[in-house]
């Protein structure tokens, strides 16, 4: 075998690496983005309009993470609409008062309401794609880049938020 010197720009690597992984990651983020706005309840578009996406972020060498989130302490229905309420009246006042579409209530007691797991069915539903978007990625990168394919929805974890009155 001959001797032949092999000049390795690892630096380079990562740098593409880096690139083309977070370039999927933002396409699938956009996709459940849009998979989400098109699946919120809509009463005044408040809701739909604060789906947005944060990230990605690079968190260690190779691992980044993004994340869909709806809602914020102003728009605290988002959390309520995917969790549910329940029957619930007011803790030391004699009536709970609230606006609702515009009147003006004042309620001794309240169903609540029954969750309706938008946000996660979105998610379930983008599932498809994003798996065609990573198995791209891998086909393009030569192998270099895999993602776990062939999974239920259940035991693909993809990350989405629903803040809650709090903000949180």
């Amino acid at each position: 075998m001959a001797d032949i010197p092999i000049d390795f720009n690892e630096e380079a690597l990562m740098g593409m690496i880096k690139a083309e992984a977070e370039a999927a990651l933002t396409e699938s983020l956009k996709v459940v983005e849009n998979e989400c706005k098109n699946t919120c309840p809509i009463d005044q578009g408040q809701l739909r309009d604060s789906v947005h996406i944060e990230g990605p972020v690079w968190l260690a060498p190779l691992y980044a993470e993004g994340r869909v989130v709806a809602g914020s302490k102003d728009i605290p229905q988002a959390f309520f609409q995917e969790f549910g309420t329940s029957a619930h009246g007011p803790v030391k006042a004699r009536a709970m008062h609230f606006f609702w579409k515009g009147e003006e209530i004042f309620a001794k007691w309240v169903r609540g309401c029954t969750p309706l797991r938008w946000m996660s069915r979105a998610v379930d539903l983008s599932l498809p794609l994003v798996d065609m978007i990573f198995q791209a990625l891998a086909m393009k990168t030569g192998g270099l880049i895999t993602f776990v394919t062939g999974k239920k929805p259940a035991d693909v974890n993809i990350p989405y938020t629903v803040k809650g009155p709090e903000g949180k």
